[in-house]
């Protein structure tokens, strides 16, 4: 961890972690169970947030390498793979036909949703699963929470008028490409707020992420310490495309 206040060398999130090593965040989970993969905590809980360093993850490849032949790791532009002919034919046909189920059963839209723990799950209006995502947090609200701030459903009470143009999950064309997107901004119970913004595709894969707690601009003023209640879509600037205010 020679670098580790260096923030290029240090990687947020299992998704970072999974491109750095060119898999999926699955098979990530898989190698620190079975092969130690050095993956670090933030509160030492098994479902916290995790950071990893490049430099640590390195000298695993190579140990791992060392001192087990038939350990393979794919590495982007450092390794080459041959495969027998045949081999190829198989896993090529094989491919093909997992495509084909897959793309026969989930080439739905998001619709709907259930809450799973720290998982959000995505569904489309059949309710066939699209695709999850894994917040990490044990105090993740549940699904009854969210049905409350799902879209614009929730016609608030007296009190939670503040929440009237403020959901948490939203389903929608965001960014006009005629596919929808989902709007997500967990809400933990022990720590109120905000911590992220997220934007998925329709398989739960990320688009991008607005982390909170970080300096904003607002006009001319600069805000250090803030926390939201809920995220919008409106096109503020009359451009046919949607921002996201919150």
């Amino acid at each position: 961890m020679s670098e580790g206040l260096n923030n290029k060398n240090r990687l947020t999130s299992w998704k970072e972690i999974a491109a750095f090593l060119d898999c999926d965040v699955r098979t990530c989970h898989r190698y620190e169970k079975e092969y130690g993969l050095p993956v670090h905590r933030i509160s030492g809980k098994s479902r916290s947030r995790v950071y990893a360093y490049k430099d640590e993850l390195e000298e695993w490849i190579q140990a791992r390498s060392q001192n087990e032949r038939n350990f393979r790791l794919k590495r982007s532009k450092k390794s080459k793979v041959r495969l027998i002919p045949a081999l190829v034919v198989v896993a090529a046909s094989i491919a093909v036909v997992l495509f084909l189920l897959v793309s026969s059963v989930s080439d739905g839209e998001p619709s709907d949703f259930r809450i799973e723990q720290s998982e959000l799950i995505i569904l489309d209006k059949d309710g066939r699963e699209l695709g999850r995502f894994d917040t990490g947090f044990e105090d993740l609200f549940d699904e009854q929470f969210y049905r409350g701030r799902f879209q614009f459903k929730k016609e608030p009470l007296e009190h939670e008028l503040r929440y009237r143009l403020l959901p948490l999950l939203i389903m929608k064309d965001i960014n006009k490409d005629g596919r929808i997107e989902t709007l997500f901004a967990p809400n933990r119970i022990n720590e109120g707020g905000v911590s992220s913004i997220y934007c998925f595709d329709k398989k739960g894969n990320t688009l991008w992420e607005f982390p909170m707690g970080r300096p904003i601009r607002y006009d001319k003023e600069i805000f250090m310490d803030f926390t939201i209640t809920g995220v919008g879509l409106f096109d503020l600037n009359d451009d046919g495309f949607l921002e996201t205010v919150f």
